[in-house]
Formats: C-alpha cells, structure tokens, sequence
C-alpha cells in the first residue's frame, strides 16, 4: 500500500483520516469519541433500516424520499395482501 505522509493514499484520495491514537492526547480524544452509547431502540431502528434498505425518518420524510426514488421507502405490512369477502353469488356456487 503506498502511504504519503504516514497516511494510506486511499484515506487521502477519499478524504478520510486516521483516529489520532499515536500520542496521549490523540487516545483521549478517540476514547471520547465512543464514550457515549446508542440507545438500543435507536440501534434497533437503525439496524432494521439497513438491513432492510429503508428509509429512517418521519412518514414526511419517508414520502419524500419514497417520491424522488420512485419506490415505497417503509416497512410493509407482513403476509399476503387480505382479499375481498366472496359476495353471495359466489358463495352459492362454491357450496352447491
């Protein structure tokens, strides 16, 4: 991998930078950086909208998404669609 400056030239071709954990400080900041955690709910949501490639947000939001790709961008309903009560003609000639 060819590197300039210290750095992998892909990081610098894609604007991407290394954590800073060479030096004290450089670990401190990087500690601080993950010392929080993701609620498991959000976590959850988010997982769920990755793996299913659907959009994360308000139904607002999620309309206009669903409008500039031209596709649902929610979570369906699971199972078959419910088809409609047979009428009573039909029902005569199912049972005759």
């Amino acid at each position: 991998m060819r590197r300039a400056y210290g750095i992998p030239l892909w990081w610098r071709i894609r604007g991407m930078r290394p954590l800073p954990t060479r030096t004290p400080s450089g670990r401190r900041g990087t500690r601080r950086l993950f010392a929080d955690e993701v609620e498991e709910e959000l976590l959850t949501r988010i997982r769920d909208s990755v793996n299913g490639g659907f959009v994360l947000g308000n139904a607002r939001f999620e309309r206009q998404i669903a409008t500039m790709v031209g596709r649902r961008t929610w979570r369906g309903e699971p199972g078959r669609p419910r088809s409609a009560r047979p009428d009573a003609e039909q029902g005569a000639l199912l049972f005759s």
